[in-house]
């Protein structure tokens, strides 16, 4: 590999937009990243990384879920070595009992292609699946013989799954008998020469430190080691290595490409939006492990986002000329793919507003029936706001939810908007996005309180995340 150049322009531009996403509270620090097709490296930083200094282009960030572009470059790897069908149903390719509670007894089994592409099923889960981070083997053969629920027929319709991806990384363990960050490590990282990514924290480096802003206060958060979720979200990169493997994916459609360590045809494969995401505006959907939007100024562009308790991230690239963003944060779930978008269009010298986001403007198709389990989620959510129990809420909750925000700040904050809305109150307006998802309101004596909802995927289904907002 080649491109990406240790010698960086500090750019005022890039310097200004991470310092306005620190004053505002998206993270403690925030880095930004370009470099176009011709060697020019541009970055720009603000805040505290977590040892007092503001990020480097060689400071390591979790990536989290730009990881999932590695994992579907090594699933593809062993395809083209001809030990992987990416059409054989899963329970096929795993000696562990596979319980795939399934809409019903004429439903297809899902594939690794479906994995790959989102098109399994499978309930979003990002909540919790980011805490499942060390997982043991062992402990995720026994989730899935437990059962995994349904919320669309398999192969059907693009629903964001990180069990998925943690299912492919099992897969490619029983073909090789190897841990799959070892197999990503060796096969993918190291002939790239891009080895100093990695799936644990090098001593050696400097890391960011991760941070969740909790009753007004930036709480460190502790970072997990490898495990059977490593595959959906666990490498650590600097902005430089992950701008150099932006360049590597992008560089499969110029002409000439090296087919080194993929296949530049298996890259361009994994850059084909294969499974759609309906937007009013754009063409957007997912490839295998990265994003692919047709964008109004910049024409096909490919990215992932990451998020992590205690990070953000996010890629991006333009085929058509080659130039990639990046950018890093440590505040949960930050979203700084939105000052990367900007890079990005102000490099290629696109107007912003005739670009629309990403993001913002996805829009579900129909949804199906809810799950008996979501309708009687409502209930029991809303008896916890009107009456709360650390011991019913871990009836209610899977665990992630209790780490995200502690159970003391998260009953003060439900006091305190059930005082401003006032009693008695009942429960208006359900709705279910989807099979595992609800919003509604709760409608007090002086106010309303807006609710949403989300279960996860596994059986029985808990709930992983609890929005409150006030107001009509």
């Amino acid at each position: 590999m080649s491109r990406a150049s240790g010698d960086a322009r500090p750019d005022e531009r890039l310097s200004q937009l991470a310092a306005g996403r620190v004053a505002a509270l998206k993270a403690p620090a925030s880095f930004l990243a370009v470099a176009d097709a011709q060697g020019g490296l541009r970055c720009g930083s603000s805040g505290d990384s977590g040892g007092g200094t503001e990020p480097a282009l060689d400071t390591q960030f979790r990536i989290a879920s730009c990881t999932k572009s590695f994992t579907a470059a090594r699933i593809l790897q062993l395809r083209d070595a001809g030990l992987l069908d990416l059409d054989a149903p899963i329970t096929s390719l795993l000696q562990g009992p596979l319980n795939l509670l399934l809409p019903d007894e004429f439903s297809t089994t899902p594939t690794p292609r479906m994995l790959l592409t989102m098109s399994a099923g499978f309930a979003t889960d990002n909540e919790w699946a980011d805490r499942q981070e060390s997982l043991g083997q062992s402990a995720l053969d026994a989730l899935l013989a437990g059962g995994v629920r349904f919320i669309a027929e398999p192969g059907t319709q693009y629903e964001y799954s990180n069990l998925g991806y943690a299912i492919l990384g099992r897969i490619a363990e029983e073909i090789c008998g190897q841990p799959f960050t070892t197999q990503v490590e060796q096969f993918v990282l190291k002939p790239l020469g891009l080895d100093s990514i990695r799936f644990a924290v090098d001593p050696t480096r400097d890391t960011a430190v991760g941070f969740s802003y909790q009753a007004e206060t930036w709480v460190d958060q502790p970072l997990t080691g490898p495990g059977a979720f490593s595959p959906i979200g666990g490498l650590f990169a600097s902005a430089a290595e992950l701008i150099r493997w932006g360049q590597w994916l992008a560089d499969a459609f110029a002409p000439g490409a090296s087919d080194e360590v993929l296949s530049a045809s298996s890259r361009r494969e994994m850059q084909t939006s294969w499974v759609q995401r309906p937007s009013p505006d754009l063409v957007i959907g997912y490839g295998f492990g990265v994003f692919v939007e047709q964008d109004p100024a910049l024409g096909t562009v490919v990215s992932h986002s990451g998020g992590y308790p205690g990070f953000s991230s996010h890629m991006r690239w333009r085929i058509d000329s080659g130039t990639v963003a990046v950018g890093f944060e440590n505040g949960t779930y930050a979203g700084v793919f939105e000052p990367v978008r900007a890079v990005l269009l102000d490099a290629e010298g696109a107007d912003a507003t005739a670009s629309a986001g990403l993001q913002n403007r996805s829009k579900r198709g129909k949804a199906g029936a809810p799950w008996p389990e979501t309708q009687r989620a409502v209930d029991l959510v809303t008896d916890l706001i009107g009456a709360w129990s650390d011991e019913r809420a871990d009836e209610v909750f899977t665990s992630n939810v209790a780490a995200d925000l502690p159970y003391a700040l998260r009953r003060s904050n439900i006091e305190h908007v059930v005082a401003e809305i006032g009693r008695p109150f009942r429960i208006e307006d359900v709705e279910y996005p989807t099979a595992a998802a609800a919003n509604w309101r709760v409608r007090g004596s002086g106010g309303v309180l807006n609710v949403a909802i989300t279960l996860h995927p596994l059986h029985p289904p808990r709930v992983q995340s609890l929005e409150l907002s006030t107001g009509d």
